[in-house]
């Protein structure tokens, strides 16, 4: 166990982890052997969960109406089918061994258990789902590179990532962020990155609620130009910054306050996410503020153990 502990150490998903969390994941790990030329992963079929390469190389195939394309080249060290751990879509890629290849699988349901005891996880998770999106809108915006061929390029992101839609979920709004909601609407239709990215990370937490890997956490995600603290942290309260958005995590169903402190004049958005509590709809509770501050003008938002919210 200890090899697999050392390998997971190496790979950049596990860099910011407690060695504890660590070692949780290397016990459910399970080791996966593959000969040049064969599938890890293949397009249209359902993702077994995420894969670390711990030895070997692959490719990442796109099969476009029999025109293949190749989209990445990953070796030891590197991970993919991330997405598959938030959805049981089929697989938008082939990933095919160019030489012998060994794997760590984690699976979705060993994920969810793992995310449940240790939500550290989900943050990474949602850090390295942004980093692949962001890689990828960063190459889609580079110049074409004429004589190289796809092989010879260097690795672009996993394979090609998009935004994960939101579930249906309901929307609840307090009577104070009623009189905003109109401009929040006004934001669903800004093609920013920023908004884009703030948006995605709130697809990724809301699958990570359907798939039952959050349970006994409320996520708040909150868009720039602004700084988030948690007032009342404790062992169980996390925060992240992902690009300019903020995430903050903290135990569902109880009393939390969130201080947002603007740093330069603009508008803001916060979206707080709460699984259902028992004998509530099974639903997730999805509710939006947006606003705008002035420089250095603070706010603080106070989200009760029951979901509701007052912006003061």
């Amino acid at each position: 166990m200890s090899t697999q502990t050392d390998l997971l150490r190496k790979i950049d998903f596990f860099e910011p982890l407690d060695q504890k969390i660590i070692n949780k994941i290397a016990d459910v790990c399970i080791e996966r052997e593959y000969s040049k030329g064969e599938h890890i992963v293949k397009q249209g079929e359902s993702g077994l969960g995420l894969f670390f390469i711990t030895s070997g190389r692959v490719k990442v195939e796109v099969d476009r109406n029999g025109a293949k394309a190749v989209v990445a080249q990953l070796q030891a060290e590197d991970f993919l089918g991330e997405l598959s751990i938030i959805d049981n879509k089929p697989r938008s890629a082939n990933v095919i061994c160019l030489e012998d290849t060994r794997c760590l699988l984690l699976t979705r349901d060993s994920f969810s258990k793992l995310i449940n005891k240790y939500p550290e996880i989900a943050i990474q998770m949602a850090k390295a789902l942004a980093g692949r999106i962001r890689a990828a809108n960063e190459k889609m915006t580079q110049p074409q590179q004429h004589a190289a061929s796809p092989e010879a390029a260097p690795a672009p992101p996993a394979a090609p990532a998009q935004p994960v839609p939101v579930a249906s979920v309901p929307e609840t709004v307090s009577a104070q962020a009623s009189a905003s909601k109109a401009s929040d609407n006004g934001s669903n239709s800004d093609s920013s990155a920023k908004n884009k990215l703030r948006d995605f990370l709130v697809d990724t937490f809301n699958f990570l609620y359907t798939v039952k890997a959050l349970t006994r956490f409320s996520v708040a995600v909150v868009g720039c130009p602004v700084s988030v603290r948690i007032e009342h942290p404790g062992a169980e309260t996390l925060q992240a910054v992902v690009g300019d958005v903020k995430i903050a995590l903290f135990p569902a169903f109880e009393d939390q306050v969130l201080g947002i402190d603007a740093y330069e004049e603009g508008d803001f958005s916060a979206t707080i996410l709460r699984p259902p509590a028992a004998g509530e709809r099974p639903e997730v509770d999805v509710m939006r503020f947006s606003g705008h501050l002035a420089a250095d003008q603070s706010a603080r938002l106070h989200i009760s153990g029951s979901g509701d919210l007052r912006l003061e």
